[in-house]
């Protein structure tokens, strides 16, 4: 089983974006970046 990490799911969302509209902040675009490293730690 292959698992994302943090950069795949920063590509994901910045993806998203560009084709559904938004705006993108680089370099990850989080509001609670910490929120996803406790996640991505978590799996």
């Amino acid at each position: 089983m292959t698992y994302l990490d943090k950069d795949d799911i920063a590509f994901i969302n910045q993806r998203t974006v560009a084709e559904h509209g938004g705006n993108f902040m680089p370099p990850h675009n989080f509001l609670h970046e910490e929120n996803l490293d406790y996640l991505v730690e978590a799996v």
